[in-house]
């Protein structure tokens, strides 16, 4: 599948969100700083709103092409209830760079470094604003769209998404479904 993007910088960094990061410094990480290191943070889900593994398996291919090329180091973290919060924290607390699948894991962008860039993956014909502002944290803020996927089996020919979405809760629902495969 291939993917569209479109982003925006968000260039101003919230009073609030410097006293925040100021505090999780102090309490969570131990007074480290956090500047923005050459890093790439793939911020992976499972179970809810994943890849297909082929897809899964190009992405990594691809970001690690990206990483070499603009000597970047990669990593890859799944936030569960597992991986304990400090090391959630720290898993982003230097990233230059995060990326993830639209969803609730994207809100741990909260611990970025102001200035650094988080990409947000839409699934397949699904829109969402909720972090375009960069999560109220300073973040330059992409979105990438996925452009190819499976589409609402009861769409009617020639209705467009929108009045699908619109006129059916089960074609929202479909949309927005965690439970579906971005391919």
């Amino acid at each position: 599948g291939g993917l569209e993007g479109t982003g925006q910088v968000v260039g101003v960094v919230p009073g609030d969100a410097v006293e925040w990061r100021r505090k999780v410094k102090d309490v969570v990480m131990g007074g480290a700083d956090g500047g923005i290191e050459r890093r790439v943070v793939y911020i992976v889900r499972r179970k809810r709103r994943e890849f297909e593994q082929e897809s899964e398996t190009k992405l990594g291919q691809l970001l690690s092409k990206f990483a070499v090329k603009h000597h970047m180091q990669l990593a890859t973290v799944v936030f569960n209830s597992s991986l304990p919060f400090r090391a959630q924290v720290a898993a982003l607390w230097t990233a230059g760079v995060a990326l993830g699948i639209h969803g609730a894991n994207l809100a741990n962008a909260v611990f970025m470094p102001p200035g650094a860039a988080l990409i947000e993956i839409m699934p397949f014909r699904f829109d969402h604003d909720m972090y375009a502002a960069g999560g109220g944290a300073g973040l330059r803020y992409a979105r990438w769209n996925v452009s190819e996927g499976e589409d609402f089996p009861g769409r009617i020919k020639g209705e467009s998404v929108e009045e699908c979405i619109r006129g059916s809760k089960k074609c929202k629902k479909f949309y927005r479904s965690d439970h579906r495969k971005v391919r």
